[in-house]
């Protein structure tokens, strides 16, 4: 309806973002904010508004974004979830009409890759991810609550186990969802609205990609 449509206008247009103010949106600091605000743009150009040079210049901060973070050390301060948010951003990209852009899946593999080697935390069987880089390199504790952030993350593996083939990407993708889901209530979404959408914004793509290959 014209009213949805125009609300989705005034959030691509509109919506503050940190991308765009003091040249910070080459940080990967600020992955999020450049997620949200390629999904906004695209949005918005399906309904008819021109936005393809935002667009391909979003899609290519995030891919640089992922070179710093995994690479070519660039990056000092990274957030896996938010990273998961990137991943959610570019596979919606690639997924609606863009699977010509061969960057993106190497891309992809490459963070999914450097994430469980670099940042994944396995806890006894019920692992998570460091809650940001620089708090896991100095060696603070990493809280076993951060599980409920499982979910942001889990759907990359699958949708790479559904793009490639390989086990290693399901059997990955598997302990994180299965520890994402089995987090005590208690302890993650019952207290949290934030929490809830955290679980929930694109968990049932993991089960849909995971899914895919059996």
């Amino acid at each position: 309806d014209a009213l949805s449509k125009s609300a989705v206008h005034d959030l691509a247009i509109n919506g503050y973002s940190i991308w765009a103010a003091n040249g910070l949106m080459v940080d990967p600091v600020n992955v999020r904010e450049t997620a949200y605000k390629l999904e906004a743009y695209w949005l918005d150009t399906k309904l008819g508004y021109n936005h393809t040079v935002q667009v391909k210049q979003l899609v290519a901060t995030l891919l640089g974004d992922i070179d710093q973070i995994c690479v070519s050390g660039g990056a000092e301060w990274h957030q896996p979830f938010m990273d998961g948010l990137m991943a959610e951003a570019l596979i919606d990209y690639y997924d609606d009409g863009h699977g010509d852009d061969v960057r993106i899946p190497a891309a992809l593999k490459t963070l999914a890759d450097y994430l469980w080697d670099h940042s994944w935390i396995p806890n006894g069987g019920l692992g998570f991810f460091c809650y940001n880089s620089y708090q896991y390199s100095i060696g603070m504790p990493q809280d076993a609550n951060l599980r409920n952030l499982n979910l942001l993350i889990a759907p990359l593996y699958a949708w790479l186990f559904k793009a490639t083939g390989d086990p290693i990407y399901q059997q990955r993708g598997d302990a994180i969802w299965a520890s994402g889901v089995t987090d005590p209530p208690e302890d993650g979404i019952s207290w949290s609205g934030k929490n809830f959408s955290q679980n929930y914004r694109w968990s049932f793509d993991y089960v849909k990609w995971r899914s895919a290959q059996e």
